[in-house]
């Protein structure tokens, strides 16, 4: 093939590929569903509500808390798993939902790892070692 050939080949290629980067509408375009996988006033879902604020005030749009508790929050995790994978909608899930639910429920209708792509690590406090602040020395 002619160098020219090629040329005109990349440059056609670059430009398909940079258009349909720009024809994209500014995310997020709409509000914004965070699934909470456990009933109103749980922990999980005060969690939700405290990120949802500054989370709404950061992209401009509101994040909506939807709770959808039932069957140890497979519920939630199905209609997340099911929703289209364009970042409007969000889940909210723990331990219960990714570890516990394979290991309890025979079937699934959501892969745990493979319907799901981690955005953050909420950091839990459970299991925390603490010591007292008194000035006593810990020797081994």
């Amino acid at each position: 093939m002619k160098p020219q050939a090629l040329r005109l080949l990349a440059g056609v290629l670059i430009e398909v590929s940079v258009s349909d980067v720009f024809a994209q509408p500014a995310y997020p375009s709409r509000a914004i569903r965070m699934l909470v996988p456990f009933p109103a006033g749980a922990g999980v879902d005060i969690v939700a509500r405290m990120l949802a604020v500054p989370l709404a005030q950061t992209l401009g749009q509101p994040v909506v808390v939807d709770n959808r508790p039932g069957a140890g929050g497979t519920l939630a995790c199905e209609l997340a798993a099911k929703a289209p994978p364009d970042g409007y909608t969000l889940l909210l899930g723990n331990i219960s939902t990714f570890a516990m639910a394979p290991a309890i429920y025979k079937q699934l209708s959501y892969e745990p790892v493979k319907s799901f792509a981690p955005m953050a690590f909420r950091r839990s406090v459970f299991g925390e070692l603490l010591r007292s602040a008194s000035r006593t020395r810990v020797t081994s």
